[in-house]
């Protein structure tokens, strides 16, 4: 009887298994890796008409000059805080991203036009 106890004591807690954070975490990247590969497709598909070298960034999760702020978006998502300058040629944005890549944490553009890319550091 005692056996039969620990069986099902052994089984309910292996049924009743708690993710660790570690796991809670890994789960999140892949939903938010999915997000971000759903949303550069949807917008390549929108978007035949894309130079070949710009749909590559898009695909990779990159940023080329040339881009649109909406080619960018749909490439590396929103920025976490954007800085609008009005310039006797047009408007002129810095946008930055806290989590972008170490050399492309601030990207600016001008009307509208991603021009370059600067580090934070």
């Amino acid at each position: 009887m005692k056996r039969i106890v620990m069986v099902m004591l052994t089984v309910l807690a292996l049924g009743c298994h708690t993710p660790s954070k570690k796991e809670k975490d890994l789960s999140m990247a892949k939903q938010l890796e999915l997000e971000q590969t759903t949303r550069r497709l949807r917008y390549l598909e929108a978007h035949p008409e894309l130079l070949p070298v710009v749909k590559k960034a898009i695909w990779h999760g990159d940023v080329v000059p040339g881009m649109t702020e909406s080619d960018v978006r749909a490439s590396i998502g929103e920025p976490d805080q954007i800085s609008s300058t009005e310039t006797e040629h047009g408007t002129r944005e810095q946008w930055y991203y806290k989590t972008g890549s170490p050399a492309k944490e601030y990207l600016n553009f001008d009307d509208g036009t991603l021009t370059s890319w600067q580090s934070g550091h």
